[in-house]
């Protein structure tokens, strides 16, 4: 991999994040902000889920024209969806866009082009399942699955 990444050694998440708060005239902007490869961590990406949208910056430059900066950008696709926020993606030369709370790409500027996406206004979902559960969802469900497992056996062999 050292080749491949220029000798980067760690494509780990970040220990800690924290918001940003910003204030505006008659409010204040939330921003949870997403450095590079940490948008591609699945489960809680914070525990606290009191931020308005994710800001992902990212530099893909050094993909070069393999499928990185389209699977990179997928899952910012399945970051907006898992955590109900609207993601704002900006990338050097990968894909910048916006993406709304329920996975649609409402404005995107495609990989190696130059351009701009301009975030005017945004609806607000109720929280997912996933983004109060995270990954305890799955658990739950593979228990429920060897339970019922269990229950059509026990039923079968009586």
């Amino acid at each position: 991999m050292k080749p491949l990444t220029n000798s980067y050694q760690s494509f780990s998440k970040g220990k800690t994040r924290e918001v940003i708060e910003i204030e505006l005239q008659n409010s204040t902007i939330k921003i949870l902000p997403l450095i590079c490869y940490e948008i591609i961590y699945s489960g809680k990406l914070f525990n606290n889920s009191n931020f308005d949208f994710i800001i992902n910056i990212s530099e893909d430059g050094w993909f070069g024209r393999s499928i990185g900066p389209q699977q990179h950008f997928e899952h910012s696709i399945l970051r907006a969806i898992e955590n109900g926020k609207y993601i704002v993606r900006s990338s050097n030369n990968g894909i910048a866009a916006i993406i709304n709370p329920i996975g649609v790409v409402e404005q995107s500027v495609d990989f190696g082009k130059s351009g701009y996406v301009e975030l005017m206004e945004m609806r607000k979902i109720q929280p997912t399942i996933f983004s109060k559960y995270g990954n305890k969802i799955f658990g739950l469900l593979i228990l429920l699955y060897i339970l019922l497992i269990f229950s059509f056996n026990r039923i079968k062999n009586e």
